[in-house]
């Protein structure tokens, strides 16, 4: 493999979530890039030309969509997907354990990096990352990306759900804000003790009464439902 250094032209293709927080990334740390995205007025060809290493932050469904329409001018070109799920044995794959948003600046420098490849390949891959790397395998790769949406994403739809219901009650934002955080800090300190409530306690009554309460919300009853069942 080629040794790319650092200093190297970086191409960042796209401007969705991730692609942003790595432009932000780069011109924190003064790394020459350029970037280009489905509304850049810039000409690819010539971005093509400049690069050495070529990133793709991009969805896992465009990943091979796009390498199959450059090829040509990829060829000999360093590429990185940053997907945990997707594979193509023409791009290197190293997973950001975060989760990114357009509102909310991420410090890429300290930011846990997955992977099927070895720790060896990331650091020569992406010099400018000295970023903490686990390289897992295949079928743990996927595990772990299916882990990352459970806790993750799911978590963000229950607490999406969580303050558009009690904000509409008319509890303070504040209020809910101080008790997302005293969650947060609990499953932190012991994720195994963090559970509290009806649930543990066993408590069949309280359980049967919040149940009654979800009965006009069947989304948020059938998720309550299906949480008693498994606990």
């Amino acid at each position: 493999m080629t040794h790319f250094i650092a200093s190297a032209e970086t191409l960042i293709i796209g401007r969705g979530r991730v692609a942003t927080q790595l432009i932000q990334f780069f011109e924190s740390r003064n790394f020459p890039y350029s970037n280009w995205s489905r509304s850049s007025q810039q000409d690819l060809l010539s971005l093509f030309s400049k690069a050495k290493r070529v990133l793709l932050p991009i969805s896992d469904k465009s990943i091979s969509e796009f390498i199959d329409q450059h090829q040509t001018h990829l060829a000999g070109k360093l590429l990185v997907h940053f997907s945990a799920a997707h594979r193509d044995h023409r791009a290197l794959g190293f997973h950001p354990l975060g989760s990114f948003t357009l509102d909310q600046k991420v410090d890429f420098s300290k930011v846990y990096f997955q992977g099927i490849h070895p720790e060896s390949l990331f650091r020569e891959a992406l010099p400018m990352f000295a970023n903490p790397y686990t390289q897992l395998s295949e079928a743990d790769m996927q595990l772990y990306h299916a882990l990352c949406v459970y806790g993750g994403n799911f978590s963000a739809i229950l607490w999406k759900s969580f303050f558009e219901k009690m904000q509409h009650m008319g509890v303070p934002r504040e209020a809910l804000h101080s008790y997302v955080q005293n969650i947060t800090a609990n499953v932190l300190a012991n994720p195994e003790k963090a559970v509290t409530g009806p649930l543990v306690r066993g408590d069949q009554a309280t359980i049967e009464k919040n149940l009654k309460a979800l009965e006009h919300e069947p989304k948020l009853h059938a998720i309550y439902e299906s949480f008693v069942r498994n606990r």
